[in-house]
């Protein structure tokens, strides 16, 4: 199957085969990734480090074989590019997988004032307060992650649960029916919004 308006081929079943052209491409250009709208028989210029870096920052959450790929583009880019908000953004990524909160909240806190703020950041930065024990200062990051990705499940739930663990549960009802709102096919969270509301009828 064809797209026309984005002009790249899709597969129409998750099982279908790669075109063949898919295995006629420069291995130097992209070695683990393969361009399924590259022109035969055209020598392709490499993709931007900076477009790779966002590439392999989103693949490596599912498919970890590509981290030592998107830590080694990092490493070039942290040399090169280092006020870059999605370079500073992926510093701050990488010291949170380290374990390293406090340089993580540097680097994110950083990225936001460089660039157009990224709901993403924004939750990497609550993750790191959260480590670092400023719980208040985690709810407002989330918030503000929620607000520029509301289609977020992920932002949402966490955003219930810091509440939950700061015993403001009269916020935490207001996330969870917001939450239900946006995503009412979620059964598990219309029942605990619905457990919410019983308990608070029978006060």
């Amino acid at each position: 199957m064809h797209s026309s308006v984005t002009s790249h081929r899709i597969l129409a079943r998750p099982d279908e085969p790669l075109p063949e052209v898919a295995f006629r491409q420069t291995t130097s250009v992209l070695p683990d990734l393969i361009h399924l709208s590259a022109i035969p028989g055209q020598q392709e210029a490499a993709p931007p480090r900076l477009t790779l870096l966002a590439a392999y920052g989103e693949l490596m959450d599912k498919a970890p074989e590509y981290r030592a790929r998107y830590l080694a583009i990092l490493a070039e880019l942290e040399r090169l590019e280092p006020e870059n908000a999605l370079v500073q953004a992926s510093l701050g990524r990488k010291a949170l997988l380290e374990g390293n909160a406090s340089e993580a909240a540097v680097h994110l806190s950083r990225s936001l004032k460089l660039g157009a703020p990224q709901a993403t950041t924004y939750a990497d930065l609550a993750e790191a307060q959260v480590k670092l024990g400023q719980n208040s200062e985690a709810i407002a990051s989330l918030e503000k992650a929620v607000d520029l990705d509301p289609f977020n499940a992920v932002f949402q739930k966490k955003l219930v649960l810091r509440f939950i663990e700061m015993k403001d549960y009269a916020q935490a009802g207001a996330a969870l029916k917001r939450y239900v709102e946006t995503f009412p096919q979620d059964s598990f969270m219309r029942q605990m919004l619905h457990r919410a509301n019983f308990r608070e009828q029978q006060k």
